[in-house]
């Protein structure tokens, strides 16, 4: 069980590391991340919103209505939909979430505590490192 544990401490860490390098995005297409008028990056706002744009285009925006996803990068307006209604912020909530319950399996008597880490995993099989042992 100290496996499945460390391996779901490892995905959550990943999840984190990378919703939390989506927020700050420098790398991307630099010339379409708006700068202040200092020229520091400015960071995607809160949740991000999908919408239509110039021209119809289906675009993904921050709450300050900065574009994250520009029309030109379109990918259609279901790829827009999912990647705002998964921006950042709910994944990092999602981790908060999945760390207080594995922390509350924990607690609770052992098959109990197998079942719902084996649940948890289920969400992470296609990652390196699941053991199929693990399924529910």
């Amino acid at each position: 069980m100290d496996d499945l544990v460390r391996w779901l401490e490892d995905q959550l860490h990943d999840d984190e590391r990378i919703a939390k390098a989506a927020m700050e995005f420098p790398g991307r297409e630099e010339h379409l991340v708006p700068r202040d008028p200092g020229g520091r990056w400015l960071l995607p706002q809160g949740r991000w919103v999908h919408r239509r744009g110039d021209y119809g285009a289906t675009v993904v925006a921050d709450e300050a209505g900065r574009v994250i996803v520009p029309a030109d990068n379109d990918q259609g307006t279901s790829v827009s939909i999912h990647i705002a209604e998964h921006d950042p912020m709910r994944v990092l909530e999602e981790v908060t979430a999945k760390t207080k319950l594995i922390a509350w399996a924990l607690k609770q008597p052992a098959d109990t505590t197998r079942k719902i880490l084996r649940l948890i995993a289920e969400t992470y099989r296609h990652r390196p490192g699941h053991q199929a042992e693990w399924r529910p």
